[in-house]
């Protein structure tokens, strides 16, 4: 195949990629948040600190991480002036300036019995079977 005739056959298939990139660089961005939950964030984050809440406990043979307010700490490390001094299965134990923490993984559990009466009846309908020939 010439040069000339090469030129001829890629040149429309460049031009088609170029116009899809230039497309794809105007869609939006479907992962983004809306617009005010943006604002809202900065806005909390304004209003002073929040509480710290632990959210996950990695515990290994060699290491204990624990992720507390999204910032994963060590143990031996700190977050907010609180030292992490113990990591469990299901809580972590902080100690700093204001004395000694202790934060559980999941909030208190409020353990019901259900009776039999409380639960509403299933209701059954009939369905219709269509049998093939």
């Amino acid at each position: 195949m010439n040069r000339r005739a090469m030129l001829t056959t890629l040149c429309p298939f460049v031009l088609a990629l170029m116009t899809q990139a230039a497309r794809a660089q105007s869609l939006p961005d479907p992962t983004r948040p809306p617009e005010g939950a943006v604002a809202a964030g900065a806005a909390a984050e304004k209003e002073g600190p929040q509480p710290l809440v632990l959210q996950s406990v990695l515990v290994g043979e060699r290491r204990r991480i624990a992720v507390i307010g999204g910032t994963l700490v060590p143990l031996g490390g700190s977050v907010r002036g609180y030292t992490l001094t113990r990591v469990g299965e299901d809580d972590v134990t902080l100690t700093g300036p204001e004395g000694t923490l202790h934060l559980k993984l999941y909030g208190p559990v409020e353990r019901r019995d259900v009776k039999l009466a409380d639960v509403p009846p299933i209701r059954r309908t009939k369905t219709k079977r269509i049998h093939g020939s």
